[in-house]
């Protein structure tokens, strides 16, 4: 009972002497952390949802048989032929434990920058000038000439220093606007699909990433994140890319009000486009979007459809 004196043992003359004991309440049992092993075994969300009124489930209206098309996943997640330069494959950037952790020419300038004085320039800090051609020899933490192929140093990090951690208004120690990304392909043109191997492309110079008037591969605006337990996911980029909602064509989900997939009849064969909306897809949705990146994966101006004829080797 709480608040009842506990005396246990005592002889009574010692037992008013006795600092007494209270009994606290019962306190309920909280119950463990799953840890990560856990989570094996657990099916993924079902990515179900509705089209026109009608109750869509990718399994059953548009998947002729699972198990091939988890193979077909799995295969294509580690084709180095996806790649416009027969090299880069989804694995590229997500193979160590799901996620990238190279460390040369990783760099992007900060091409998210809405300045575009400063978005091309690598090591800019945030607080320097931001008149067009101010490009003093600005270095990275460390002190290292960062850049294109530049090696990254533990001491590199952070990229954001504040006198004091804890107070997000204390003085700025070290900044930049530096990205650290991941790399993916040079800067090129699609032509055709020229091989099994690998794209016809035209390199053309570029002026970011390269060494000496040599290209380098470009390096994308964010790490590449990592990919395991990724379908658990609502979203998988913070900007609303990898959207929960599948639509069959792009990362944006219902944001694309252009996206949708060709459906054909059984009797009249026609191919009609339909919206496509299929929840809990967040992986589906941004395993649309590399395949096609000038700046990850492929040629710039290459298609789905390039794509597709290079994997069936139709050229």
């Amino acid at each position: 009972m709480a608040g009842a004196l506990l005396v246990i043992g005592l002889p009574v003359a010692s037992a008013w002497a006795a600092d007494p004991v209270v009994v606290e309440p019962a306190v309920p049992s909280v119950p463990d952390v799953p840890t990560l092993q856990s989570l094996r075994g657990l099916l993924p969300p079902d990515p179900s949802g509705t089209e026109g009124g009608r109750k869509v489930d990718l399994m059953t209206d548009y998947v002729l048989n699972r198990p091939a098309a988890v193979l077909l996943g799995k295969a294509l997640f580690w084709d180095m032929e996806i790649g416009s330069d027969g090299s880069t494959a989804c694995a590229s950037c997500h193979f160590h434990a799901g996620a990238d952790h190279r460390t040369t020419n990783q760099i992007n300038p900060g091409q998210a920058n809405t300045n575009a004085n400063v978005s091309s320039i690598f090591n800019k800090p945030f607080t320097a000038s931001d008149i067009p051609g101010d490009v003093p020899t600005y270095t990275t933490k460390s002190g290292g000439k960062g850049g294109p192929n530049y090696q990254l140093k533990k001491s590199d990090f952070p990229t954001h220093v504040l006198a004091n951690p804890l107070d997000r208004n204390s003085a700025i120690l070290f900044s930049t606007d530096d990205v650290i990304g991941s790399q993916g392909v040079f800067d090129a043109n699609f032509v055709k699909p020229h091989q099994a191997r690998f794209d016809k492309c035209v390199q053309q110079p570029d002026g970011i990433f390269q060494v000496g008037g040599i290209n380098v591969r470009r390096s994308t605006g964010r790490n590449a994140p990592t990919v395991i337990n990724a379908a658990f996911n609502v979203r998988n980029f913070w900007d609303g890319r990898a959207n929960n909602v599948f639509n069959g064509f792009s990362p944006f989900g219902n944001r694309d009000p252009d996206a949708g997939i060709f459906v054909t009849s059984d009797r009249s064969g026609v191919a009609t486009k339909v919206r496509l909306a299929l929840k809990d897809a967040s992986a589906a949705s941004q395993a649309v979007g590399p395949p096609g990146s000038p700046v990850e994966m492929s040629c710039g101006g290459r298609t789905f459809a390039d794509i597709g004829r290079r994997m069936l080797d139709t050229l």
